[in-house]
């Protein structure tokens, strides 16, 4: 079991606040005291990973939008592979075409309602093998990772696997055999979840709906289980907590 608790762009952009924030390091610091000590559970510090990279220029949150970027969920997805032993298969940025859909502007610039400020860039990373995947939405057979039609639309962050599902599942076209990964989620999965795919075959549970991940495990013989749920959901959702 890994657990991968996202911050909020207000945790990671401490920099460029003038107010104190102490919350965001308070939580950081006793999910990091309760999981990273524990032998039989992996935690990644996203705090502590993104935070910095952001502070040096590096655009790993979005400005517009309280998800992480491509970017921000690439360098996670690094951590996760260590932590699940597969360090050695990490894919290297290197590998990835990058594409660029400009004129997005978040959530957090909807809710605010200020009209002057810079929109941001959605990364869309390809891999020569992007088509070689099947992806299940809640029953239906998607085109791939990413559902373009949403391009241009104003949610512009649901390319990424055509938004939240309530189970979403991903494995080779070819039927490979590979290991398993149960993915306990919210939206900020979405944009991590290609990644992870190329080495497993993911099975994707919203977390506002399921939370019965053992039965989940077990059913569909989980080889690794990660949770992926941002920290304002757990501060203001009990999904979390009601995990069985």
């Amino acid at each position: 079991l890994v657990t991968v608790i996202p911050p909020r762009t207000v945790d990671i952009a401490d920099n460029v606040f003038d107010y104190d924030r102490p919350d965001g390091d308070k939580v950081f610091e006793i999910m990091n005291e309760a999981l990273a000590s524990n032998e039989k559970t992996g935690f990644v510090n996203t705090l502590s990973l993104l935070r910095p990279l952001y502070e040096q220029g590096d655009y790993v949150y979005y400005r517009t939008d309280h998800h992480w970027t491509t970017e921000g969920a690439y360098v996670t997805y690094t951590e996760i592979m260590k932590q699940l032993g597969k360090g050695d298969k990490i894919i290297e940025k290197s590998a990835f075409d990058i594409e660029y859909v400009n004129n997005f502007s978040g959530t957090t610039a909807a809710r605010a309602n200020f009209p002057f400020y810079k929109k941001d860039t959605i990364e869309i990373w390809h891999l020569p093998d992007d088509d070689e995947y099947e992806v299940i939405a809640d029953g239906e057979v998607l085109d791939g990772f990413y559902n373009r039609d949403y391009i241009e639309k104003s949610d512009k962050y649901s390319l990424f696997l055509d938004g939240t599902h309530d189970t979403t599942i991903i494995r080779k076209k070819d039927g490979t055999e590979r290991e398993t990964l149960l993915i306990a989620k919210d939206s900020f999965a979405n944009c991590l979840i290609p990644f992870l795919a190329r080495e497993y075959d993911i099975v994707a549970l919203n977390l506002a709906t399921n939370t019965f991940l053992s039965a989940f495990a077990t059913n569909y013989e989980a080889d690794a289980v990660l949770i992926v749920f941002n920290t304002e959901n757990l501060i203001t959702t009990g999904h979390l907590g009601n995990l069985r």
